[in-house]
């Protein structure tokens, strides 16, 4: 049996504009600034709505024995996901101000 590459070019493309795209802009519009960058960034709940978006994102795409777990540490977030072998994926959801001090 050989592989459709081309077909299968199309699956991934149609599953990207279909679902990342829309994820991701979803996730833009999040503000979300690092604490740097924003005194009341944990009053207004971005990172927890970010994580939120990407958890049930990911948690969505119904891979066999995927397992994702969050882990809150004082201005850091770690994400832990396994499919077979666990391992850690460090996911920094903040975000940098729009216009830096320096460029302004």
């Amino acid at each position: 049996m050989s592989l459709d590459t081309q077909k299968l070019l199309a699956e991934i493309e149609a599953q990207w504009d279909a679902d990342v795209v829309p994820k991701i802009s979803e996730y833009i519009k999040i503000p979300n600034l690092s604490p740097m960058f924003d005194p009341d960034w944990e009053k207004k709940e971005d990172t927890d709505k970010a994580v939120k978006l990407m958890v049930d994102w990911a948690n969505a795409q119904g891979i066999k024995g995927f397992n994702l777990e969050v882990f809150h540490f004082i201005h850091i977030l770690h994400l832990k996901f396994s499919i077979i072998t666990p391992f850690f994926f460090f996911f920094r959801l903040l975000k940098m101000q729009e216009k830096p001090l320096l460029f302004s």
